[in-house]
């Protein structure tokens, strides 16, 4: 098993970009360009990282119906399939805040545009394989910009007969989008985030209805819980583009000419959202709405 600072280097949280860690641009590059292959726990999280222009939807399944049959359906799965390029790190790194202080969405706007030379879509495709409880689900995103009329993204069940991710809550339906490893986190002791969609605004008690579930999927004893109705994330530990949930989904935000954008700092902040922590047998809660989060 390799150490925790290379498990947290491979997940792509990509430490040195936010801090002066002393390295080298070029061991920068390097590590932008590193594919993955990790265990942590029950945990398995994987990246293959093909050359620019070989990232098909073919070829992606291809290399996510090979990784599923070499994994334990009923443990947490992760791969995630790239091309390599400028905005390799989009699918993977988080927002960075600044020094002892959370991070916030205008920084996460801030640190997007800056690594797609000023735009907000990716223009490289991405695919993912995310597996648990007995299924597997493929997914697939070209290129380009997002319509809100048309979906965007190709899904299949590569095992199974249910989308994993899925969820049924008192308040409505939720999508589990991303499981990462947290700082500090050791073999006897797994922290974990979890980020989830979810169709309305969740209480505290479904809140931690999902940290339950997380628990069991991951056996991490510090499970913290983010949910909101759209598919942004103001988190180290959640990516800046989320690719793989459909353009057609609400919540998705529009510009003037009708295309998929991230939504400003006042949209994001008056969209609610709820954030749980269940560290051993201390559970934690907090809601936020206009009132609360609106700059």
């Amino acid at each position: 098993m390799k150490s925790t600072a290379a498990v947290l280097v491979s997940f792509g949280l990509l430490l040195a970009d936010m801090c002066s860690c002393g390295k080298s641009q070029g061991s920068l590059q390097q590590e932008d360009n590193l594919s993955y292959d990790e265990a942590y726990g029950t945990l398995h999280l994987k990246s293959v990282v093909l050359q620019s222009g070989q990232l098909s939807r073919q070829t992606a399944h291809e290399i996510g119906a090979d990784f599923v049959r070499t994994i334990d359906l009923s443990h947490f799965s992760e791969l995630l399939i790239l091309e390599n390029g400028p905005e390799l790190k989009l699918s993977t790194r988080g927002t960075v805040p600044a020094i002892e202080s959370e991070a916030s969405f205008d920084q996460t706007l801030e640190q997007l545009k800056s690594m797609t030379r000023g735009h907000t879509w990716v223009e490289t495709p991405a695919a993912r394989v995310i597996a648990f409880g007995g299924a597997a689900l493929f997914s697939y995103r070209p290129g380009g910009r997002g319509n809100p009329r048309v979906s965007g993204v190709y899904e299949e069940l590569l095992a199974g007969d249910h989308d994993p991710t899925l969820l049924q809550l008192q308040e409505g339906h939720s999508r589990l989008l991303k499981i990462a490893v947290k700082n500090g986190s050791q073999q006897s002791f797994l922290n974990v985030a979890a980020f989830y969609k979810v169709s309305e605004a969740i209480s505290c008690s479904t809140c931690k209805q999902l940290a339950q579930n997380i628990r069991a999927i991951t056996l991490g004893q510090d499970v913290e819980i983010q949910a909101r109705r759209d598919v942004w994330f103001a988190s180290l530990y959640f990516p800046l583009m989320f690719g793989f949930e459909p353009d057609n989904q609400s919540i998705r935000y529009t510009d003037l000419a009708d295309r998929v954008v991230p939504p400003t700092v006042a949209q994001y902040y008056r969209t609610p959202q709820t954030d749980c922590r269940w560290n051993a047998d201390a559970f934690s809660c907090k809601r936020f709405g206009v009132i609360e989060r609106a700059p």
